[in-house]
């Protein structure tokens, strides 16, 4: 545990960051493509719909997405920090509301773990400050 403890603190890796950031882009992407209507799919995005319109939560995935895409390669990591939190809670809140649609899908458990990497990100940024990339 000790090891793992280690492991997550060490300064993040650019490139896992900018992969996580255009997951949530590409999502927010795919909400909030006006083609066709992502919710009506499938009814794990049931009890997302009853509280905001897909437009409202692919928004927020883009602006975060895009936002933290932009602030991890110009190394502004304040901002950088500001848009992890904003990222975990969206998609913990996600991973929350499909579970409570239909636990057995999949699909809360990928919005779950992107919402821990989102929050070790916040505090990898916090404790490796001006250091926070390795690479």
């Amino acid at each position: 545990m000790d090891k793992l403890a280690k492991e997550l603190i060490k300064p993040m890796n650019k490139r896992d960051v900018l992969l996580l950031n255009l997951y949530t882009t590409l999502w927010g992407l795919w909400v909030t493509n006006p083609i066709w209507d992502t919710f009506a799919k499938s009814k794990i995005y049931a009890s997302l719909e009853y509280i905001f319109p897909e437009y409202i939560w692919g928004g927020a995935a883009l602006l975060i997405g895009v936002f933290s895409i932009y602030a991890a390669m110009r190394n502004k990591l304040s901002f950088l920090k500001v848009l992890s939190k904003f990222g975990a809670i969206l998609w913990l809140v996600i991973s929350l509301l499909y579970v409570t649609t239909d636990y057995s899908s999949t699909g809360w458990i990928t919005a779950f773990v992107i919402s821990t990497f989102y929050f070790l990100k916040a505090i990898n940024i916090s404790i490796n400050k001006c250091q926070a990339f390795n690479g």
